[in-house]
Formats: structure tokens, C-alpha cells, sequence
């Protein structure tokens, strides 16, 4: 479980360099260029991240993406510039895939619970059936006992 979450910051951490360094070869920038731009950037990030870590995919991750990409939008009109596009929306989309890509802790825990409930509901159905064969035995043998205590 931590294996598979260093992976994925690793990979998330490596593709936003790779960016940066494409960024500085290129006309289109990929990555944001000034301070304030790389720290919201980097807020949406990690908190995609950090959401993925303690949530699951389907909920929170999603519901932040929609926040995060409107954020995007917002500030492009706000700026009036579409290079805020550009330079957000990259590392924000790749973020989302790897996260899509991998399942979170939470979720591998929610899957491992919902397994170990499906096996202790069937031992609960094959105990039920058990105690009923066990309690017609004891019922057929008590029966039996009496029958045994009329005829003497």
C-alpha cells in the first residue's frame, strides 16, 4: 500500500519536472513560469493527491477536479489570458490520469472489508445451517430418548 502511493508521487513529481524542463524548451508553456502560479499549481496537485490518499477516486478526487479545472477557467477570464490554460491545465490532467490510474489506499482497504464481510456472512450462513441440521439431530435423538423411556 505505501509502495504503491510512493510510486505515484514519485510519478507525479517527475512528470512535473519533465514539464518545467519542456516548458523552458518550448513556446507553449507547459508549466507555470512565476512564483504564484507554481504554488497554485502545486496546491492543486497535492491536494488531488492528498484527496486520493484518504478518499476514494469516484468521490473526492472527482469533485475536486471540477473545482480545480473551474478554478482554471476562472482565473484565465479573471487574467484574461490563455496562457493560464496552458500552463495549469497540463500538470493538473496528468495528476488526475495517474490518479485514475492507480487505486487508493482507502479504496484498497474498503475492497479488503467488503471481502472479509461476503467470507464471515457465508461462515454465518453455514453456521445457521449447521446449528439447524445440529438442533433436528438433537431433536430426533431427544425423540428418541423418550421413546426409549415409554417402552420401559
Amino acid at each position: 500500500m505505501v509502495r504503491e502511493s510512493l510510486k505515484l508521487l514519485f510519478l507525479i513529481v517527475a512528470y512535473n519536472f519533465f514539464l518545467k524542463y519542456m516548458s523552458d524548451y518550448l513556446y507553449l508553456p507547459l508549466f507555470p513560469k512565476n512564483m504564484e502560479d507554481l504554488f497554485t499549481s502545486l496546491a492543486f496537485t497535492s491536494a488531488l493527491y492528498l484527496a486520493w490518499l484518504s478518499g476514494e477516486r469516484t468521490r473526492t478526487v472527482i469533485w475536486l477536479s471540477y473545482l480545480f479545472f473551474a478554478q482554471i477557467l476562472s482565473l484565465a477570464l479573471i487574467r484574461q489570458s490563455p496562457e493560464v490554460i496552458t500552463s495549469f491545465t497540463p500538470s493538473f490532467l496528468i495528476t488526475l490520469g495517474f490518479l485514475w490510474l492507480f487505486e487508493s489506499p482507502t479504496e484498497r482497504r474498503i475492497r479488503e472489508l467488503q471481502r472479509e464481510k461476503e467470507r464471515l456472512e457465508q461462515k454465518l450462513s453455514e453456521n445457521e445451517l449447521e446449528i439447524k441440521s445440529l438442533r433436528e439431530h438433537m431433536s430426533l435423538l431427544s425423540e428418541l430418548a423418550e421413546n426409549l423411556s415409554r417402552e420401559k
